[in-house]
């Protein structure tokens, strides 16, 4: 190897190793670019008005709309396993985003139509169980139509599931830390909820025994939905996905994830973005009224005493099978050892039930029976955006080896000094006190082999 190319391959290798210690270090990857024309018309329009408004990263505006259309549809149709079973269409979205993205106001106007009539419904039931509480009966106590849930704790979230107070609800959260990572892993009570939010996405199963001191939220419930969209800035995710309960709990690869490039410091405004509402926009009028005319009677399901779920199934046209086929196989394949990814086993393993499950909620937004080719190749397009960005961290992540990183600079200090392109195993202690430790020493050169 000439002098100058080994100079280029050790700076090339110190930059691999040391460049995960700048913040935020996802931003020094090649940006992916969200497939916007891949949701439904009146969706990616509504999005690109949200985000001419609002100036939110695009990706972040996507995962909200998704988040509502998901909302909407989990309540009156099903998902169609590979196996031929059905399954809920919910969904789960994490958006990576800096304090001061706006992740909250894109919620807002995505869910705006939902949440009007949740306001609605709410003001009725204040006078109903004020009307009850007077009156003294023994009659049932009135239920809480409220089903958007803002900044939650789990416990009671699901709490009010076991007890039956809610079957079709959504949790958003503009600090999803508070949901993923912190102090809540602390807890056992917090951990064993993490789990049930994985049978909840699988199968809208819940159940949770305690014991008989602590009965409050024990029990099972059936058919439940529940569609999730977390938010929060990268130190979080990064801190989430090195944990290793997580990893063991199979939770955050069920999400659809996006970690586009902040906006902060270029969202200049003009006077044209003060003489307009974004509220006489006919691209957000036209997402409005389809969402009012899907979201139907606010009140939910009533299941029967056989415990049945009644919600249609919308299968899988022939074409769009083949569609399917044909996808699931690439990502199949992107798995083995030299595939793309390869790292990603969990993530790319559940991508295949992410696209039937999002192609079902395009085909209920559009008002079809029947999930049809282009739901699939465009679910498919969101869902490898989403491996895209979980791969950006699957690549990141095992280079974090200061060790290793002061090895390869005294192998390049010693290059520049002598022209010599190696080290002396015995003389490394010698040089700096960071490898004095023998075993430190032996574990950045087996790293670095």
């Amino acid at each position: 190897m000439k002098e100058n190319e080994l100079h280029e391959c050790i700076m090339s290798e110190i930059n691999r190793l040391t460049w995960i210690n700048s913040q935020p270090s996802t931003t020094t990857l090649k940006e992916n670019i969200y497939p916007i024309n891949a949701l439904p018309e009146i969706a990616s329009k509504a999005v690109e008005c949200i985000y001419a408004f609002v100036k939110a990263p695009l990706a972040v505006v996507a995962n909200s709309v998704l988040f509502a259309m998901t909302f909407i549809a989990q309540k009156h149709v099903n998902a169609q396993t590979i196996q031929g079973v059905p399954m809920p269409c919910s969904l789960y979205f994490l958006s990576e985003a800096k304090s001061g993205d706006r992740k909250t106001t894109a919620d807002y106007f995505a869910l705006k139509p939902i949440l009007e009539i949740q306001k609605i419904h709410v003001a009725e039931y204040k006078k109903d169980y004020r009307a009850w509480a007077e009156s003294k009966t023994r009659e049932q106590e009135p239920l809480s139509p409220k089903k958007i849930f803002a900044n939650t704790t789990l416990e009671p979230l699901v709490g009010s599931l076991i007890r039956e107070e809610f079957k079709n609800i959504a949790l958003e959260s503009s600090d999803g830390g508070d949901v993923l990572n912190g102090h809540n892993f602390t807890s056992e009570t917090v951990k064993a909820n993490m789990t049930i939010l994985t049978k909840i996405f699988d199968n809208g199963h819940v159940e949770r025994y305690r014991s008989k001191s602590n009965l409050e939220g024990s029990g099972e419930a059936f058919h439940v939905r529940l569609s999730i969209h977390l938010m929060a800035q990268p130190v979080v995710i990064q801190e989430v996905i090195k944990g290793k309960v997580m990893g063991e709990i199979g939770l955050l690869p069920r999400f659809i994830f996006v970690s586009p490039k902040s906006l902060v410091g270029t969202r200049f405004l003009t006077i044209e973005d003060l003489n307009r509402n974004i509220l006489e926009d006919e691209r957000l009028i036209s997402y409005y009224e389809r969402c009012d005319a899907l979201i139907g009677d606010w009140h939910d399901l009533t299941m029967n005493e056989e415990m049945i779920d009644s919600r249609p199934i919308l299968e899988m046209s022939l074409s769009a099978k083949k569609a399917f086929i044909g996808i699931y196989n690439l990502i199949e394949g992107s798995q083995s050892s030299t595939g793309k990814f390869s790292n990603l086993g969990a993530e790319a393993s559940r991508a295949g039930e992410l696209i039937i499950r999002l192609a079902t909620v395009f085909a209920f937004f559009e008002g079809m029976d029947q999930v049809q080719e282009q739901h699939i190749d465009n679910a498919s397009k969101i869902v490898l955006h989403s491996l895209e960005e979980w791969l950006k961290y699957s690549v990141k992540e095992p280079l974090n080896n200061p060790e290793a990183t002061n090895l390869l600079e005294l192998l390049l200090k010693k290059y520049k000094a002598t022209g010599k392109s190696y080290l002396l195993k015995s003389s490394i202690n010698q040089l700096t006190r960071k490898l004095k430790d023998l075993d430190t020493r032996d574990a950045a050169i087996e790293y670095l082999s």
